[in-house]
């Protein structure tokens, strides 16, 4: 069993070191940007930083003022590891990164800034392969979500389906209120920050799912994402379930969210430790289910820019960066609206199984 994990998590490993080192998407720039906005003494007032710069200041040329739009702690943890891990890189380099990326395409700096930047998620990806392989029993079952494992979640849907496990009312106001005060905690010092509430709190992403909905008069309408969460979370409340099935209640809540929300594809990442659980209790015969799921999955890519296909590897051909569409290289004209409307329909046809297997 040893043996077997130490092979698994040094080919893991290789293999995040290489992919870390020939691919760039632009979500990781913020991050690193932020962490050098924070050694530079911004702390509470980190989100105004850019709200705050004038209209023709260089940072707003190339970045919206609302860049930020994520709770402190991601900005504050990866910003402050990757000023950490990248000062051995050139300092032009770094900062071309930030402002002008085209311009460090075939340096080999930039293959090396890219994988010290991402040496945190390793912590990431490692620790969740243990987590998982401890929610089986056998060695077989471990063996494969060790192997399976993927990282990141979407929390706050989770807490409810977390304090309906305990029956006991006491435990349940512990973890309500443990939920709410860690929450606190770190968004408090932010409060009174405008560029906060207006970017971070109650940013464009947290209202997404509300955008499906039946209007029932001139200005009324259900928005079925909030009547489907409720109606799960009151099913919860009437059907109990153990600590070793809580994963499946947030497996549902997990894939709500996906069928109500017009999702980038990265944000599929998410949903992959489910996946994974499922295959495995299932012994695979869940396989046609993500087989579905991955079609649709990739179907979606393609509706994307192509910065989150081919153009990843723009690091290793600088020819891949801000290349045309597929389709318009291919010479074909599609109504990408439909095309996307197709296979978001495949995936909730598949997740809606996956809702009812595990209800």
């Amino acid at each position: 069993m040893k043996k077997y994990i130490l092979i698994i998590l040094s080919l893991g490993i290789v293999l995040r070191i290489l992919l870390s080192f020939i691919s760039y998407h632009s979500d990781i720039v913020p991050f690193d940007f932020a962490g050098k906005i924070i050694s530079q003494g911004n702390i509470t007032n980190f989100y105004d930083y850019l709200w705050d710069l004038p209209d023709n200041h260089p940072y707003l040329k190339v970045y919206p003022k609302n860049l930020f739009n994520y709770p402190p702690l991601p900005y504050f943890f990866l910003g402050g590891a990757s000023l950490l891990t990248t000062w051995i890189v050139d300092p032009v380099i770094h900062n071309n990164f930030v402002l002008n990326f085209s311009s460090t395409l075939g340096n080999p700096q930039l293959n090396l800034l890219l994988l010290l930047m991402k040496l945190p998620y390793f912590f990431f990806d490692i620790a969740l392969a243990f987590v998982l392989m401890g929610l089986f029993k056998t060695e077989k079952e471990k063996k494969w979500a060790f192997a399976l494992a993927g990282f990141k979640i979407f929390p706050l849907l989770f807490i409810i389906p977390l304090v309906l496990v305990k029956t006991d009312w006491r435990e349940r106001f512990k973890i309500l209120c443990t939920s709410g005060i860690t929450y606190l905690v770190f968004s408090f010092p932010f409060i009174l920050s405008e560029g906060f509430r207006r970017t971070a709190m109650l940013a464009g992403q947290t209202t997404k799912s509300f955008y499906a909905q039946i209007p029932i008069s001139g200005g009324e309408s259900i928005i079925l994402f909030l009547a489907v969460v409720i109606f799960f979370y009151v099913l919860f409340f009437y059907k109990k379930s153990s600590i070793d099935d809580l994963w499946k209640r947030f497996f549902v809540m997990i894939l709500i969210f996906f069928i109500f929300t017009h999702y980038h594809p990265q944000w599929f990442l998410w949903t992959m430790p489910f996946f994974t659980i499922d295959l495995i209790i299932s012994k695979f015969k869940h396989w046609p289910l993500f087989l579905g799921v991955l079609i649709s999955f990739v179907g979606l890519l393609f509706s994307f820019d192509p910065g989150l296909t081919i153009g990843l590897f723009a690091p290793i051909n600088p020819l891949l960066y801000n290349l045309a569409p597929i389709w318009q290289l291919l010479g074909i004209n599609i109504d990408l609206n439909t095309y996307r409307s197709i296979f978001q329909t495949i995936f909730v046809g598949f997740a809606v199984y996956y809702i009812y297997e595990h209800k």
